[in-house]
């Protein structure tokens, strides 16, 4: 399993969510929110944004879109 997989893998099974965002040739763009309980409320984390290069290994991650979309985008062209 790639490192993508894993970490998508491991997020969803912990009722977090995990999209992919952009898929280019070399690399993708990828956001996940993971989720916490306080006295029976459900809360959500700040969504992480993550940049894969083809083999699934991570390249970058932020909590800024904008940021991470640029990272992407550079990386991409």
């Amino acid at each position: 399993m790639t490192e993508l997989q894993i970490l998508a893998e491991v997020t969803q099974k912990h009722g977090g969510e995990w999209w992919e965002l952009e898929q280019g040739e070399r690399y993708s763009l990828h956001a996940c929110k993971t989720k916490y309980m306080v006295n029976g409320r459900v809360f959500y984390n700040p969504p992480v944004y993550q940049v894969f290069n083809a083999a699934g290994k991570r390249v970058f991650a932020s909590t800024s879109y904008k940021v991470a979309y640029d990272a992407w985008k550079n990386k991409e062209s």
